[in-house]
């Protein structure tokens, strides 16, 4: 079979469905992921970024696993599902910032993250063209089984070899140990001297002050980037 008669397999299979409707279908994931990116960073602060984390990879790999009985269900069934996936994902992100303010050391922190950031781009690189191979050699439906149970056995290794804390990983050497408890006070103690001085801005209107810093902020422009980038990906 080639690509294109996979295709229509597929069409075939889910003809009613209109473009529209493939499209709501495809967003739901998107609209759920964009609402817990800032809860996501709240609940690992407070229950741990491994714990976070985890959550969110075994709930997503448990709905990619019921996608293809759910789309023949129906189509609200699976939109719902989507959106739920999607708000389970939504967390890993800032979960994994948690993870890599306590593990990495301060002057490393941007280089470490971007590594392991790049491995969602390299994933989707890998998935996508092996998706197309999954399909047609065992049709649509097994391309879910296979990530959703790569995900569940992944979890089972995050689960037993990560720690949110280097002091409390049996693995950790007491010298990676020691480097980052010693990076961690001299980082401490030099934001402390470097604090700026209060600036006296009671003449200038508060509400413009915080419109400005939140049309600025850093976090909000890397959220749109974010943003874009999928809808990209959804797009193509």
């Amino acid at each position: 079979m080639d690509f294109h008669t996979y295709l229509l397999q597929i069409d075939g299979e889910f003809q009613q469905w209109s473009t529209v409707t493939q499209g709501v279908v495809l967003g739901a994931f998107f609209y759920g992921y964009i609402l817990t990116q800032i809860p996501g960073g709240f609940l690992a602060h407070h229950y741990g970024g491994k714990n976070v984390f985890l959550a969110g990879i075994f709930g997503t790999a448990v709905f990619t696993l019921l996608t293809p009985p759910l789309a023949k269900i129906g189509y609200g069934v699976l939109v719902f599902a989507r959106f739920a996936e999607g708000l389970l994902e939504g967390v890993t992100y800032p979960a994994m910032h948690v993870m890599w303010s306590h593990w990495a050391p301060v002057l490393e922190k941007t280089k470490l993250a971007t590594f392991a950031f790049s491995g969602s781009y390299f994933g989707t690189v890998i998935s996508i063209p092996l998706s197309a191979v999954i399909g047609q050699a065992l049709g649509w439906p097994f391309i879910f089984y296979f990530f959703g149970l790569l995900g569940l056995l992944w979890c089972l290794i995050w689960a037993r070899r990560v720690s949110d804390f280097p002091a409390t990983d049996p693995h950790i050497t007491t010298e990676e140990l020691t480097l980052l408890q010693r990076d961690a006070v001299g980082h401490t103690h030099y934001v402390a001297r470097m604090q700026p001085k209060q600036r006296d801005t009671s003449s200038r209107n508060p509400s413009s002050i915080t419109f400005q810093l939140l049309l600025f902020s850093p976090q909000l422009l890397l959220k749109g980037k974010v943003w874009a980038e999928i809808r990209l990906l959804d797009f193509y």
